[in-house]
């Protein structure tokens, strides 16, 4: 990845006595509202609507660790495009109860699962197992299942 990636984030949810300390990890990485939106009032944290920074020096990881140390009951996803295209970008999805997902993605944020260590992983199977017990066990690390699951639930709002 670049240095100067354009970096998205996503906050799908967070207890509201939380929601300063999140907008404050926001505009102190440099992060703003993609679009003006006149329904969301100034110093107030928009949920599932894009912060973005089109030249981000931010450390996706950094980023990450700063919203979960601010804010324990955060629900967000996070995604440096990959910059120059040759690289792939970092995502990286974010549920309390459920864990942490990271992965390699393109500039959408949809992840790249890499078919080496899925090929790999499935090899590894026994026999007798089926598909939903690896989706269940071993699969949920590989392919985020149950953060993206949870994810999938929450919209995003990019106009």
């Amino acid at each position: 990845m670049g240095d100067r990636s354009p970096l998205q984030v996503f906050v799908h949810a967070a207890d509201p006595d939380q929601h300063d300390a999140v907008l404050k990890v926001l505009t102190d990485h440099g992060l703003d509202l993609e679009y003006e939106f006149p329904e969301i009032a100034d110093g107030q944290l928009a949920l599932g609507i894009r912060y973005f920074d089109v030249e981000s020096g931010i450390d996706p990881e950094d980023l990450w660790a700063a919203l979960i140390d601010a804010a324990p009951s955060a629900v967000f996803e996070l995604w440096l495009d990959p910059f120059p295209a040759v690289y792939d970008g970092l995502y990286i999805g974010h549920v309390p109860d459920i864990g942490t997902y990271r992965v390699e993605c393109n500039s959408d944020g949809t992840p790249l699962v890499n078919a080496a260590k899925l090929a790999e992983a499935l090899a590894a199977l026994p026999e007798e197992a089926t598909v939903a017990q690896w989706l269940a066990g071993p699969g949920t690390e590989l392919l985020g299942t149950a953060v993206r699951a949870r994810l999938s639930q929450y919209e995003r709002r990019t106009v």
